[in-house]
């Protein structure tokens, strides 16, 4: 979800409604104060960098407990 203009965008809605992670990126504060951390330090969308954005796919998709539980927060928020 690379948005325009760092804003919270439709998309930004409704992929943690669906129960999906939410990727996008590191530089969007808007899409942080809506979906933040948790109480565990667990987040509830994951951010990224563009230059890194291979290495933090292949990071998560390597540990799908960790997908799940983003994903689950996501929804919950």
């Amino acid at each position: 979800n690379p948005t325009a203009r760092g804003e919270m965008n439709l998309r930004a809605y409704e992929a943690p409604a669906a129960g999906a992670l939410l990727l996008s990126e590191a530089s969007n504060r808007e899409i942080r104060a809506f979906l933040p951390e948790d109480e565990s330090g667990s987040g509830a969308a994951l951010f990224f960098e563009p230059e890194s954005l291979s290495q933090t796919l292949a990071q998560i998709l390597a540990d799908p407990v960790h997908l799940a539980r983003l994903a689950h927060n996501g929804q919950r928020a």
